[in-house]
């Protein structure tokens, strides 16, 4: 690998596109290989189990009928999410509001649980009567039910099958929300009993053996939807676990594949499958994820050497961290064995657009033979699409690196620096082990908003507009010069919606502008219009009879649409001489008719900005999900 010969302040100023998305870690114990929304896929909210075949790496989930039973099973592709296909679930399941909740493969066949208890089907979806275990196939007559039901309270929520337990014959764990994880053969015979271990606030609905340790992973914590690991045999909690983001309330586990290709081009030694669920917000969905556990047959993936993170001198951890101008970025790479600390290390830093992608690396361009580099994921000069980076050989397994951000660096909320750190892993096929990545999110507000906000456009606030043009100080678009606000070709009711130019009575009234009598004093707050250079000098500002002399509205509008009978117009633009990053222009203008007279029905307002750096930006109000008076629209 070569060195990009440029200090890391000069390499965060390369220019980039702005970002929307947070990225997510997907490297490392518990890194994302996979994250896919349900609902758009399958056109059926309401998934609950999961299972992945290990044959094929096809995703299963059963999800309830939307209407009326039979319920399905899905099948998605392990790489994309996809939808493959579908099949119905065992008519034994009709009767339950959910059928099948989650779902277990013993590798040849597939499993699921609910109120009538546990039944088994094929990759087709045929009804089996056998199940694979370490003495051979053991022969159940479906439903398995009985005293094991009766112990998980009626259903069976989170399901998984351990193929060597009763001596080789096989047994079923289960468990239901904050009940106790049962263990029951394939007559439904209770074996054993285990309820939450101390400080674990478990919601069980789903249940994965982990086969390199023996230990069970539960799907999830009752307030955080982390998955949990449970120590086995003591069944004690090992304080190990795996968050889902975004959160939601907890779905099926189950173990996915560890073939090279089924998810990833590498291969792993265990992959836990998570389903969670809908949070119920709009635009949310059932989701499915892939999560890392064990990537090297040998090393336990929380041996691994951990990037760890934090901001402006706080405590360092893997979390995802928000950062504003001038912050300082602190990064380690922390060995939890303490055996490797002082060993050499390489850091790669992808800031801005090159932030916002994922590329996988094809280590055979320097190795030769060595195909794509397991895990790593950061644009450089040897990604599959090359970015710039920053690169140094001189950090070591232990140090803490801090770097500053100018004070001038531009930072817009939604910005990502991203980091992810090689080192030499001997056990590794390829030497080189890339570690978890460590995110940066900025959450400093930037770019231009336009909103509208309030509960009545008619709007006698001295302090505060009804309207506004926030030119955040992070915007990177220059000077306004120009902004429109268009009521013209809105949809009904909207359609009838015009602004009313000469109510009084909101201190005092919109078209009056720079005027001084009382009684025809404008609407512009605190002084907004001489901060932002508004230009009264454009000779096409509106006039009214009670301007003196260069006195004017200082507004234009389109002639075709202003009723001078009722003194309304259609649209309305302002044009500025010092509207610089850091100011803002706010105003009241009464509205009349459309659908009614709040900040949120003023969505749908067509706004054009004119800047000097990005030129003419332009969008439409909507509503603001966290405020039921406001509608807006942000240009970052």
């Amino acid at each position: 690998m070569r060195q990009i010969p440029c200090a890391f302040v000069s390499c965060l100023l390369l220019p980039g596109p702005l970002l929307t998305a947070q990225q997510r870690n997907n490297a490392g114990f518990g890194g994302a290989y996979l994250t896919a929304a349900l609902d758009p896929t399958t056109g059926n909210p309401g998934s609950v189990g999961i299972a992945v075949d290990p044959g094929t790496g096809n995703i299963l989930v059963s999800a309830r009928s939307a209407s009326t039973p039979p319920h399905r099973i899905f099948r998605l592709d392990g790489r994309t999410g996809a939808l493959l296909g579908s099949f119905l679930q065992d008519p034994a399941h009709d009767g339950s509001p959910w059928g099948q909740r989650d779902l277990e493969t013993d590798g040849a066949n597939f499993f699921g649980g609910s109120e009538v208890g546990v039944t088994g089907f094929s990759i087709s979806g045929a009804v089996v009567t056998q199940v694979q275990a370490l003495n051979g196939p053991r022969t159940f007559s479906p439903p398995i039910a009985g005293a094991a039901l009766t112990a998980l309270g009626g259903v069976v929520r989170g399901l998984c099958w351990d193929r060597a337990a009763n001596g080789g014959n096989g047994a079923f764990y289960g468990i239901n929300g904050t009940g106790p994880l049962v263990q029951f053969d394939v007559q439904g015979n209770v074996l054993s009993t285990h309820p939450a271990p101390p400080g674990v606030n478990w919601q069980g609905f789903g249940l994965a053996l982990d086969p390199v340790t023996g230990n069970l992973w539960v799907n999830g914590d009752a307030l955080t939807g982390e998955l949990l690991e449970i120590q086995r045999p003591s069944f004690t909690a090992t304080g190990r676990r795996i968050a889902v983001s975004p959160a939601g309330a907890p779905g099926g586990l189950s173990g996915a594949s560890n073939v090279q290709n089924h998810h990833e081009p590498w291969p792993t030694s265990f992959v836990l499958a998570a389903l969670t669920q809908s949070t119920g917000l709009p635009g949310d969905s059932d989701r499915v994820s892939l999560h890392r556990v064990h990537l090297l047959p040998n090393r336990r993936g929380w041996d691994e050497i951990v990037l760890q993170n934090a901001v402006d001198g706080r405590p360092l951890d893997t979390a995802t961290k928000s950062y504003g101008a001038g912050s300082t970025l602190d990064v380690r790479l922390a060995d939890p064995t303490g055996t490797r600390t002082g060993q050499p290390a390489w850091l790669f830093w992808n800031v801005l657009g090159a932030a916002r992608t994922d590329s996988y690396t094809p280590l055979g361009l320097i190795l030769p033979g060595a195909g794509t580099m397991w895990e790593h994921r950061t644009l450089n000069q040897i990604s599959t699409t090359p970015s710039s980076f920053v690169y140094t050989s001189s950090y070591t397994v232990g140090q803490t690196v801090r770097e500053r951000l100018p004070a001038s660096y531009p930072v817009c909320a939604g910005d990502i620096i991203r980091v992810q750190g090689i080192h030499v892993e001997p056990q590794h096929p390829q030497v080189f082990m890339s570690t978890n990545e460590a995110i940066f999110v900025a959450d400093a507000a930037c770019g231009i908003t336009v909103y509208a906000s309030g509960g009545n456009s008619f709007n006698a606030n001295t302090t505060a507009g009804f309207f506004g043009v926030d030119h955040h100080a992070n915007s990177r678009h220059g000077r306004i010069t120009r902004v429109t606000l268009s009521l013209i070709g809105m949809a009904a009711p909207n359609d009838t919606l015009v602004f009313d130019l000469d109510q009084i009575g909101m201190a005092d009234r919109f078209d009056g502008g720079n005027a001084q009598a009382l009684g025809c004093r404008g609407t512009y707050r605190l002084a907004c219009d001489a901060l932002c250079g508004l230009d009264y000098a454009f000779a096409g500002n509106h006039r009214t009879a009670c301007h003196q002399v260069a006195e004017n509205g200082g507004f234009t509008f389109t002639a075709a649409h202003y009723d001078a009978v009722n003194g309304t117009t259609k649209d309305l633009t302002w044009r500025f001489s010092t509207f610089d990053p850091g100011r803002r222009f706010e105003f009241s203008v009464d509205t009349d008719f459309g659908r009614g007279i709040s900040g949120a029905d003023m969505a749908g307002i067509a706004v054009t900005v004119d800047t000097t750096l990005s030129g003419t930006l332009q969008g439409v109000l909507a509503d603001d999900p966290t405020d039921p008076l406001r509608s807006y629209v942000q240009f970052q």
